[in-house]
Order: C-alpha cells, then structure tokens, then sequence
C-alpha cells in the first residue's frame, strides 16, 4: 500500500450485534487494523444491555457510522447497515469473528486485477476458544457450475460480493435468521456464471463456534430455513412429490424465494438441488421419523440423469440399510456395529469404510 497513487476500492463491512461485548473489541480491531486506505465500517448494534456501546464509542472515531437500538435480528441489521453502504465490495463480519491481518489488501486486490469478478472467496477457518483451531471451510468452486451450486459450501465471512452482484440480489430476506447467506449464495449462482467468481487458499477470517453461537446452539433453525428454501424450489418448479415429502418437517410456510430469478432457471437444475438435499437428509437418521423420511424418499422415483459419484454412494448406503428394513432392524444394526465394531451406523462413517 506504499503506492498512494493506487484507486483502492471502497470495501464496506457491516457488523451485527447484540450483546457480544467480550468479543466485539477483538472483531472491530482485526478491521481497523488493517489499515485498509478505502473502508467503510459500519456496526449495527441491536440494544446490547451489555458493555457494547461503549467498546464502540471508544472506535466510533473510525466507524463511519453504528447504531444502537433495537432490531428484528441478524438479516434486520446486516439490511440496516446496507442502506448506508457506498462501497464496491461488500461482506458482513458477526461480532464474534475477526479478520485476518491483510485480508482487505488481498480482496481488493483479487477485484481489482479482473474486472468481471463480482463474488472473491477466500479461505476461512473454524475455532473455538480459547483458539482451538475445530478446521478449515473447503472450495467453494466445483469443476462444475451446477456442483458449485449442489454442495453450496458455506463460508461467509470469507465471501465478498461486488456492489454490482448485491444490486442483482436484493437486500437479505428478512424472514430467514440462520440461512440468509445460502439463500444469497443461491442468488448469486443463479443470477452469475462462475467465471465470475475468484477463489483462492488465502486465509481471510476466523469463525468462532462457541455454546452461544447459532451454529452450535439453534441446529434445528437452520434446518428448517434450509428446508424452507428447498421446499421453495421444488413447489416453484411443480416438484410436488418433492415438495410433499418436504412438509412432513416443520417449515417456514411464508417463505419465498425471488420469483424473476427462479423463473430463468433451468428446471432441471432446480430439480438436481432438491433431489442431493433430500438425499443428503435421508442418510442422516437418528430417529424412527428420520428412518420413515428416508424410506418416503426412496419411494419417489427417481428421474435425475446424471446422478454424481458422491450421489450414488448415498443411494448404497440407504439402499443397503434402509430400503429393506424398518426401524427395529435398523436400530438393532446399528446397536450391533456400535458394541461390537465401536462404529456408527451413519453415511458418514460407512463412506469411510
């Protein structure tokens, strides 16, 4: 950043907050200490009853500008920040993660050197405290555009979007409060090729995972929204044994996903989304009502043409111990490979056999 005659593009970064006064300082710090030549920093705080507001006022000399009132929740706040967002690249940061040292030069940078890139990913690492490094979120790229968006690995506080590809999304959809970076990624997708992504090994951001973090504390939220989201694409698409199968579980019935977008999108790729997710929820089972969705799903037939290698070692496994069964054999199957084999009886464990 010697170089002053560099037009460094404006990064702008919101951070939601609502009573994380013991992480927040460390979070604001790993902005500002940057030193990035072209930020805007904005935090969004939702009434913490905390020491927040005042570990904000002791930076508020360099935000560009915070709040502290009450909100609807996280996408509430990330939207709030959004209107005040003037930037080129833009990329959320929650009050319990942080950045690394350097990672706003290399962004910019990564957009900079290709002007059709609207979406940077870089790479993001998992911790919990008091820094026990739990691992590392994998390649968001596949090959294959319709793989990328199959898999969708989730690595937000390492992706950054182009002012541009945000004004093609939209704001975030209030209604979801643990699922609105995959419905944002789905957007991107949808509405972009991946050429116009830049992907790379660097580290860009740290996540903490603690007992108080949504990740860790409300799974059942994310399945739902993730249900909801699929749910969505397979009624839109008139996937309806699909889409029936998916309101056996609790979801959000008011749910919508943008209309101009899914209707520009392939039906068949719609249908190859809906059919992995359910498939990847079927070899989850931990339950008789688990045992019973897999068994449902495997009574729809099946029409997907190019079915993929990872695809088909799930449809073994549920072929292999569930198509056949029923909840008593399956149950007796795995207490039996648990007391004598000291193995799960899980996708997971039997993909690594």
């Amino acid at each position: 950043m010697e170089n002053y005659n560099i037009i460094w593009p404006k990064i702008t970064i919101v951070t939601p907050s609502y009573n994380q006064g013991q992480y927040l300082e460390k979070t604001i710090l790993s902005v500002l200490n940057q030193n990035y030549p072209n930020l805007e920093y904005i935090i969004i705080d939702g009434g913490s009853t905390d020491n927040s507001v005042e570990i904000i006022k002791k930076y508020e000399k360099h935000l560009t500008y915070w709040v502290s009132e009450k909100d609807k929740g996280q996408s509430h706040a990330i939207n709030k920040g959004l209107e005040k967002f003037t930037g080129d690249i833009f990329n959320w940061l929650c009050s319990d993660d942080y950045l690394e040292d350097g990672s706003l030069l290399h962004i910019a940078e990564a957009f900079m050197n290709n002007e059709n890139v609207h979406c940077y990913a870089g790479k993001l690492r998992q911790f919990s405290l008091p820094n026990k490094t739990i691992g590392f979120y994998g390649n968001m790229l596949m090959p294959l555009w319709e793989d990328t968006i199959r898999l969708k690995v989730l690595k937000q506080p390492a992706v950054y979007y182009s002012k541009y590809a945000i004004e093609q999304m939209g704001a975030l959809n209030e209604s979801l409060h643990y699922c609105m970076d995959a419905e944002w990624l789905y957007k991107f997708l949808f509405l972009f090729n991946q050429d116009n992504i830049a992907e790379d090994t660097t580290m860009i951001a740290h996540y903490l995972l603690h007992n108080d973090s949504k990740s860790s504390s409300q799974i059942p939220g994310f399945i739902k929204e993730s249900d909801s989201i699929i749910w969505y694409f397979a009624k839109h698409k008139n996937l309806i044994q699909y889409s029936t199968l998916l309101e056996l579980n609790e979801l959000k019935k008011d749910y919508t996903f943008s209309e101009h977008i899914l209707d520009k999108t392939n039906k068949l790729l719609i249908e190859h989304i809906v059919f992995y997710h359910l498939l990847r929820k079927s070899t989850k089972i931990f339950t008789k009502t688990d045992f019973e969705f897999a068994k449902k799903f495997l009574s729809i037939p099946q029409t997907i043409a190019n079915i993929k290698p990872d695809e088909l070692q799930m449809m073994e496994f549920l072929n292999k111990y569930v198509i056949n069964s029923n909840w008593l054999l399956f149950k007796i199957k795995r207490a039996y490979l648990w007391r004598v084999k000291k193995t799960h009886l899980s996708f997971d464990q039997y993909n690594m056999n």
